[in-house]
């Protein structure tokens, strides 16, 4: 596969939408992270990742973990 492409919506918004900088090769040693400034945190947040990519039905999109921090501004 040449490019990987998702749908991540975080409460609802869209923050990506399209290719995503993720590296097709072997699984467990090529791991990538996805940063988003996301400004309507709640209590409790809801991550949702569509994999929009157009493979083979043996591709697949890994995730090891999801990672949240919070900072003021």
């Amino acid at each position: 596969m040449r490019q990987y492409s998702a749908t991540i919506s975080i409460n609802g918004r869209v923050v990506q939408r399209g290719p995503v900088p993720l590296e097709h090769g072997r699984p467990f040693v090529n791991w990538g992270a996805l940063i988003f400034d996301i400004p309507d945190i709640r209590l409790i947040n809801r991550i949702v990742i569509t994999n929009t990519s157009t493979g083979l039905p043996d591709d697949w999109i890994g995730l090891d973990w999801m990672e949240m921090r919070f900072s003021r501004r």
